[in-house]
């Protein structure tokens, strides 16, 4: 049987408009280099702008 993972993460640090703050896009980055060598199938999100840039970053460092 395969075995499969399921990784969850929050969000980076968002600003009372809802885009990623420096903080939460240095917090994507490091999201994004600690799931690096992960194989990722998939990656899901909600349609939230500071969802959808946390979620880019680790997507883009695959």
């Amino acid at each position: 049987m395969a075995v499969r993972h399921l990784y969850l993460a929050r969000h980076g640090a968002a600003d009372a408009f809802g885009e990623l703050t420096a903080v939460g896009r240095r917090q994507a980055d490091l999201l994004g280099a600690r799931l690096a060598h992960l194989p990722l199938d998939a990656v899901w999100h909600s349609p939230l702008p500071r969802a959808a840039a946390s979620a880019s970053t680790p997507t883009s460092c695959s």
